[in-house]
């Protein structure tokens, strides 16, 4: 349980129950923290928050070790796959099937690790002239999904029409 009288202004948290991220921005008359995200502020007892992972906390050259080994691991897989030689019309960045390595590591070199491997799927498959491609994030408490939203933003008409799927546990984009 986090002391809320601990904590620093800035200091970035997470809810646990929704996966919301935010900044600590001070104590309310009750105690509890006011955490400010997209744009509102919140009150959350102590209990219910958790410091955010420092993204920096996994070393940055094992990381990339490791989203190297990922990409040939993808490479061969679609090597493998006698059906179509190419890029795969989809990614599962669920981390046991990703990465499995990484099971156990900090949660912010997942979602860093994750999102990269996002990133480069979309990459390669508008490079590929794919049409379109699902990406899978899961349900969960949201955060890959949002962040998965963010980085698809990022894109802008290069990856477009973004529809649902999986009772909102993926994605299908469309790509031009």
């Amino acid at each position: 349980m986090l002391v809320v009288k601990d904590l620093w202004i800035g200091d970035e948290l997470i809810v646990k129950s929704s996966g919301r991220v935010g900044k600590f921005v001070g104590m309310s008359v009750d105690g509890r923290a006011r955490i400010q995200s997209e744009g509102k502020v919140f009150l959350v007892a102590g209990e219910h928050l958790m410091l955010k992972p420092e993204v920096d906390s996994f070393p940055h050259h094992l990381l990339d070790n490791l989203i190297e080994d990922t990409t040939s691991s993808i490479q061969k897989q679609e090597q493998k796959n006698s059906r179509s030689p190419n890029l795969p019309n989809s990614i599962d960045l669920h981390i046991e099937v990703l990465a499995p390595q990484m099971t156990g590591m900090p949660a912010g070199s997942i979602i860093e690790y994750q999102l990269e491997a996002c990133k480069n799927f979309i990459m390669a498959s508008i490079a590929a002239n794919k049409q379109h491609v699902t990406i899978i994030h899961g349900k969960g408490q949201g955060v890959l999904k949002r962040e998965v939203e963010a980085l698809l933003a990022t894109f802008g008409q290069q990856a477009r029409f973004k529809i649902p799927k999986n009772d909102g546990g993926a994605v299908e984009v469309w790509l031009s």
